[in-house]
């Protein structure tokens, strides 16, 4: 962000082999081990802010095609329960596999907003905690951090383009629940508020979750951290 900030072109990306001080979302406490991918791409958009809220829709569907371009050598992986899980976690059935965090900020000097987008991918192993977890090595698909990366660069610049900062995002969102948890999925939402639960019922057009609850209503959250009820 710094970098960004002071003038560097974007889109650029740093990638660690290691991370000693990464951060997870909400200020959670981040493990990064050698052999997995974090990586951090620095954009500019001419949007207003509510578009970029956006952004964590556009990153999963990117990762998800990464993934599903990184196996079309490996036919035998098991990529087909690689799901998403609204709003930044990539999903191995009912493991973790991986997550994003999206930061923005606007830029006063030159207009505009300048965002970060970080990947946090488990490509060969896990970090110890105690919630379930799991890497893609374990589907069958054996690739380096470094071959996820390019994947990756590659599969972003498109859904970027589709995005085309909010007015491409309809197909962005169709794509999204392509990928994304089967609709009747149990979830519980932590909106800061309180908890709530019920079942998956999509998304809104701007992107929010939507949830159904027991007695059929459907309630809209813009921001929160949803569980699978099985976690």
């Amino acid at each position: 962000m710094a970098r960004a900030i002071a003038g560097e072109v974007t889109p650029f990306w740093v990638m660690a082999d290691r991370q000693t001080a990464g951060k997870g979302r909400s200020g959670r406490a981040w493990e990064s081990l050698p052999g997995n991918l974090h990586t951090s791409v620095a954009l500019r958009f001419s949007c207003d802010q509510s578009r970029a809220a956006q952004l964590s829709l556009v990153a999963g569907v990117a990762v998800i095609d990464a993934v599903r371009a990184l196996a079309t050598d490996q036919p035998d992986a098991n990529i087909n329960m690689v799901r998403l899980k609204w709003p930044n976690d990539i999903m191995a059935g009912d493991a973790k596999l991986g997550g994003i965090l999206i930061e923005t900020t606007s830029d006063f000097a030159r207009g505009g907003l300048v965002c970060v987008i970080g990947f946090g991918l488990n490509v060969v192993s896990c970090p110890d905690m105690d919630r379930k977890l799991a890497h893609l090595q374990q589907l069958g698909l054996v690739v380096t951090a470094e071959r996820v990366q390019t994947a990756l660069s590659v599969a972003l610049a498109d859904a970027l383009d589709v995005w085309n900062e909010g007015f491409g995002f309809a197909t962005i969102r169709a794509r999204w629940l392509d990928a994304g948890l089967a609709q009747g999925t149990g979830i519980v939402v932590n909106a800061g508020n309180g908890v709530a639960s019920g079942v998956f019922a999509g998304l809104d057009d701007g992107g929010a979750l939507l949830m159904r609850d027991a007695a059929g209503r459907v309630a809209k959250f813009t921001f929160g951290d949803v569980t699978l009820k099985s976690d």
